[in-house]
């Protein structure tokens, strides 16, 4: 804790409107206010989820699960995660994607071939290589990826650490908060076919950028969004927005659910 009262100190000197914003980051969660009435959640486990997709896209999800191409940016991140990654690292391993997760990233990119994707929430990369690994895979596309490292000693040089730099030169990263950067990109006629949110977990943020973004989707199109059990702005989105499929998933390696919203194209 002194440790990062000492950066805060050294930021309010060096960028004001940072340290506003990381003050703003931590005490939302705790001043986080949403609707009384619960989520009513109906989980369904992975392979569930997939089937019911399958009923909505062309291509075969279950040879898309095969593709050596996902095969090897699974080893690379496990590799990277237990090989490269020092001890010392500016924040925890915990802030990466399920698996599960980053698969359906993948999966998302390989059945949409999306000329954009966007995402807030980068962290070590763990979905960004999977997506980027897809969009190789394709031929196409590009990432757009928001994120404001959590303060650590260096954080800005672990931010992205798992992508391979094969797979960089489709990766346009914006660091800052996604309340600001996200109209300002979107204002420049980018329509993501994928978003996928995994950023500060309020209501309030997730509210945000779930209005923010729908309207601006070319589709056919996705929404996926992590931990959305905190809070129940996933669900009002599902709700308000009547995707075409939609499903609410229970993550494999660590606790929590991820939502999928896919939004088919209107004649």
């Amino acid at each position: 804790m002194f440790k990062k009262v000492l950066l805060l100190l050294c930021l309010l000197r060096r960028d004001r409107k940072e340290f506003v914003n990381r003050i703003v980051q931590y005490f939302e969660p705790k001043t986080d206010h949403y609707p009384d009435s619960a989520a009513e959640y109906k989980i369904v486990h992975w392979e569930k989820a997939l089937a019911g997709l399958q009923d909505f896209v062309r291509p075969d999800i279950e040879r898309i699960l095969q593709e050596d191409a996902l095969k090897s940016i699974e080893k690379e991140i496990e590799y990277r995660s237990t090989d490269l990654l020092s001890r010392d690292r500016p924040f925890e391993l915990t802030m990466n994607a399920d698996i599960l997760l980053a698969k359906t990233c993948y999966l998302a990119c390989r059945l949409l071939k999306p000329r954009t994707v966007l995402e807030t929430g980068v962290a070590y990369g763990c979905n960004t290589s999977f997506i980027l690994q897809a969009l190789e895979k394709n031929g196409i596309g590009k990432l757009i990826s928001i994120d404001l490292p959590p303060l650590g000693n260096q954080a800005d040089k672990f931010v992205g650490f798992y992508v391979p730099e094969t797979l960089k030169s489709r990766w346009h990263l914006h660091r800052g908060n996604s309340r600001s950067l996200l109209p300002e990109i979107l204002s420049r006629s980018v329509k993501p076919s994928l978003f996928i949110h995994d950023s500060l977990h309020t209501y309030r943020n997730m509210k945000f950028e779930f209005g923010t973004v729908v309207g601006k989707l070319n589709l056919p199109a996705m929404i996926i969004s992590d931990d959305i059990e905190r809070n129940p702005a996933f669900f009002e989105v599902v709700g308000e927005t009547n995707p075409t499929f939609h499903a609410y998933v229970k993550s494999e390696k660590k606790p929590g659910l991820f939502g999928v919203c896919f939004y088919a194209k209107t004649d």
